[in-house]
């Protein structure tokens, strides 16, 4: 499995939010091998709020940062 894979069943689980349906074209032409980008403004808010809780916890795994205004990076922490 590849990070990107990785980060989305990562986040689908401790989440239930696929983030792969928020990934565009657009956004996948500016990721790196070892980020998604997703389109943030997409997700329903309180599907996103559970993404940011996630990565705002002690000790996360996943760090984010904006693209943007129309996107959000989503990286794991190593």
């Amino acid at each position: 499995m590849d990070v990107r894979q990785y980060i989305i069943s990562y986040v689908e689980t401790q989440t239930n939010v696929n983030l792969e349906r928020y990934r565009t074209d657009f956004a996948k032409r500016w990721e790196r091998p070892d980020e998604i980008i997703v389109e943030y403004k997409e997700i329903p808010k309180s599907l996103w709020r559970r993404v940011e809780l996630l990565a705002s916890k002690q000790n996360p795994k996943i760090r984010m940062e904006h693209v943007g205004v129309w996107g959000m990076m989503i990286a794991l922490i190593e």
